[in-house]
């Protein structure tokens, strides 16, 4: 995402700007949003420096990781980034500079490309877990039943005779016995 900072005035500016997840390169294998991902800042500039402050926002569409029923929730991250412009050396070739991170990106004094700053704000955001909701108990590994919403359908296992006079003596104690039928 692109910002064309030589057409803005020194000083507060505020943007609002729409912009699809293939056009800020997030791979549908990571994260799939329902529409355009809305950016809204305030950008700050001074002399060379820009201070970008701001939310994208938008609607993620999801799986839980759980029982794989489909989420929609709403995703709003802010954003802080400080634009520095890349000065060339000496020699004329551009100065190795310090690899741009989450808050930090380079421009030429014309324009300043903040996609890589927005993605990885975004990824980041992201839980490692989705969860539909928190006590979400899951689809079973044998039968596929969502226990959220039905019993598990397989057949409770045996117990093996040999563990039988354990299972009476816990009973006799007032012990819990699970899996025992």
């Amino acid at each position: 995402m692109t910002i064309h900072i030589a057409d803005l005035h020194e000083g507060l500016n505020t943007l609002e700007i729409e912009d699809s997840q293939a056009g800020l390169g997030i791979e549908h294998s990571i994260a799939n949003f329902a529409g355009p991902l809305r950016l809204k800042v305030s950008l700050v500039k001074t002399g060379e420096e820009v201070v970008i402050d701001g939310t994208i926002s938008g609607e993620l569409l999801d799986e839980c990781s759980r029982c794989l029923a489909e989420l929609r929730r709403p995703l709003s991250v802010a954003l802080h980034i400080f634009g520095l412009v890349k000065k060339p050396s000496v020699s004329g070739l551009e100065l190795d500079e310090a690899q741009p991170d989450r808050y930090t990106a380079f421009h030429d004094g014309k324009t300043i490309d903040i996609g890589d700053q927005i993605r990885e704000s975004i990824l980041l955001s992201l839980p490692i877990k989705r969860l539909c909701r928190p006590d979400c108990r899951g689809i079973c590994p044998k039968c596929g039943a969502d226990l959220n919403n039905e019993p598990c359908r397989c057949a409770k296992p045996e117990t093996d005779e040999r563990w039988r006079p354990l299972e009476k003596f816990l009973r006799r104690e007032g012990g819990e016995l699970d899996g025992a039928s």
